[in-house]
């Protein structure tokens, strides 16, 4: 046998849920194979009112190995292709928060932190944070957390979390705290300059500065503010020429690099189909073009792709499943397709991966949905989400992306508010 080469073969196994193959190498010497390798106010969204096998190629090298590995007698020796993994898996729920909705969830890098939100009953001054790569949650120390509510700002700075605003019962909040990962302790923020308190603001974060406009207070609002976290200071923003007051379940709010976009959302005249864009150096607003925009929304799903906004969904009387996207170089709005879109729904969540618009969840009387689709701009086209090993439809849950799955979590199923999730790979 010395004098023998070993035969090697590249066999494809397929992958789960792409085209593309892996090659496997199964190397014969001998002719044996071996394998080397509550209270609502206005624009506060109700969670209790409201997706050639391998066998040939054995045989071709039994055919090839000068009757060493005769009539295929090898077969059995070939580990069969391994099942394909889903698309689903769970998270963890030991050490999780309790079950709420209307909370707050950002990515740092290698959690998410989930905090505050609503449990049915009372609103949540607690959280918690978790780790993919362990699928284990960490509770969040409780000194020095702000206090309870739902409908808050939350954004990540890098460092550090930032929470503002939200209401409790029929008070809107104008406080807010920052937790630092680094330390594991929270620290109050300044309310000195502070914006109006309020829930359901639009929220971005522009590298130095968190961004807050519209939201509901008392009425429906069209003023905002500026936070620095590191000088702990607070900026108003313009109000010439800013867009008209809105708050209704948030209206989408993006920081592209140089302006802060804002659309849609609903005040007391209905569901607005307008909306600004900020420039924080010149601190002026220029309008949005309505030319070929989507009808008026809220409860809407958002991403902002690096060049486009997407909107997508949401409710104008009835719920929604059309969108659109735009684009502020040239001022433009493209429909998006309705062929193999997502049913109509409110309060879907979206994230964006890189390349591809994750919708799910969300909810429309009777259902709450455990189905979504992907939104490809490249090809202008839509794929449904596999619904194998899916979490249970839900609404009014979050849902983030980090860089290689979307991590959903909380929500309400029409029955309780649930704290389960679970973690979706492309």
């Amino acid at each position: 046998m010395s004098s023998r080469f070993p035969l090697v073969l590249v066999i494809p196994l397929a992958l789960a849920g792409v085209a593309a193959c892996a090659n496997r190498v199964v190397s014969y010497e001998d002719g044996a194979p071996t394998d080397p390798a509550g209270t609502v106010l206005p624009g506060d969204p109700d969670p209790s009112d409201p997706g050639g096998g391998p066998d040939a190629a054995t045989k071709d090298s039994g055919k090839a190995d000068s009757g060493q590995h005769k009539d295929g007698g090898g077969d059995a020796n070939v580990p069969p292709p391994p099942p394909p993994p889903a698309p689903w898996t769970s998270l963890s729920t030991a050490g999780a928060p309790s079950g709420r909705s209307l909370h707050s969830a950002v990515w740092t890098g290698s959690e998410m932190i989930v905090w505050g939100g609503f449990d049915g009953a009372s609103n949540k001054s607690d959280g918690a944070a978790y780790a993919p790569a362990t699928n284990t949650w960490r509770t969040l120390p409780a000194a020095g957390a702000p206090s309870a509510r739902r409908g808050h700002a939350a954004v990540w700075t890098g460092s550090k979390m930032v929470i503002w605003g939200g209401n409790i019962g029929t008070t809107p909040l104008s406080d807010g705290a920052i937790y630092d990962l680094g330390t594991n302790a929270w620290s109050p923020m300044s309310t000195s300059g502070a914006a109006l308190g309020r829930a359901y603001a639009g929220v971005a974060w522009t590298g130095t500065e968190m961004l807050v406009w519209g939201g509901a207070s008392t009425s429906y609002l069209a003023s905002g503010g500026a936070y620095a976290p590191t000088a702990n200071t607070w900026a108003p923003l313009a109000t010439a020429n800013e867009p008209v007051a809105r708050g209704l379940n948030a209206p989408a709010a993006f920081w592209t690099g140089t302006r802060l976009i804002v659309w849609g959302g609903q005040n007391g005249a209905g569901a607005v189909a307008s909306g600004g864009l900020y420039d924080r150096a010149a601190n002026t607003w220029d309008s949005i073009a309505t030319a070929g925009a989507p009808a008026g929304r809220s409860a809407h799903a958002s991403v902002w792709t690096g060049t486009e906004l997407i909107v997508w969904g949401g409710l104008n009387g009835i719920s929604l499943n059309d969108g659109g996207s735009y684009n502020p170089a040239t001022s433009s709005w493209k429909t998006l397709p309705s062929a193999s879109a997502p049913s109509a729904r409110r309060f879907p969540t979206a994230v964006w991966t890189g390349s591809q618009m994750l919708v799910w969840g969300g909810w429309d009387q009777p259902s709450y949905f455990a189905t979504g689709g992907a939104f490809d701009p490249a090809t202008s086209s839509w794929t449904t989400l596999s619904t194998s090993s899916a979490p249970v439809g839900r609404s009014n849950h979050t849902a983030v992306w980090t860089g290689t799955e979307m991590l959903v979590w909380g929500g309400y199923d029409g029955a309780s508010q649930l704290s389960t999730g679970s973690r979706y790979k492309p």
